[in-house]
């Protein structure tokens, strides 16, 4: 089928028409393999395969900045990686290990903590540079939440406050019970420095 234009101002039209068009294919396909390389990551950090799985966040992220699930994914098989990792030298954590403990108590290794809380502010400078709305909060949450777990109550509210002004569907995490605890926390050594 030929078209014919009229005028100009039909040709001017349709061509924008056209990249329209060719911008969305684009974006589609873009998705899709960022999708792929998510699912391989994912793939990868099911079977413990944490070195590959690694290289293959590392790739989905380096083509991928802005694609916050996979930041998020990123920072909980780092944490899975390097428990293993602890647990395969086989040598018990001394107490200079023990700098801390989590909000369920017990000892936790800085490795785990700086190993994650390291993707995810990578990743959260990532998202904000390509996108500073609601793909940046949920990675901004997961920061909070880790915080959270390893009872840094200040840090924690401070990120978790700040996903919900980004993202107001997060707003819910903020009456969580440990989240509760940790301001009552907060406003106890408040109280007591005074």
């Amino acid at each position: 089928m030929t078209l014919e234009y009229k005028s100009t101002e039909n040709i001017a039209v349709a061509e924008r028409y056209a990249g329209i068009t060719t911008g969305l294919a684009c974006v589609s396909c873009a998705a899709e393999k960022s999708d792929k390389l998510y699912e391989q990551a994912l793939d990868l950090t099911r079977k413990t395969k944490y070195d590959e799985a690694c290289r293959a966040f590392e790739q989905l992220l380096n083509s991928y900045p802005g694609h916050a699930k996979g930041w998020i994914s990123y920072g909980q098989m780092q944490k899975k990686r390097l428990i293993q990792s602890c647990g395969k030298q086989g040598q018990p954590l001394t107490s200079d290990d023990l700098v801390t403990t989590s909000s369920a108590g017990g000892p936790v290794d800085p490795k785990v903590y700086q190993g994650m809380k390291s993707v995810l502010e990578r990743g959260i400078a990532a998202v904000e540079a390509a996108d500073s709305g609601q793909a940046a909060a949920s990675v901004i949450q997961a920061l909070g939440l880790l915080e959270l777990q390893y009872n840094h109550p200040v840090a924690a509210l401070s990120h978790l406050e700040k996903a919900v002004s980004l993202d107001s569907k997060l707003k819910p995490v903020l009456s969580w019970r440990a989240v509760r605890e940790a301001r009552s926390q907060q406003a106890a050594d408040h109280e007591s420095r005074k």
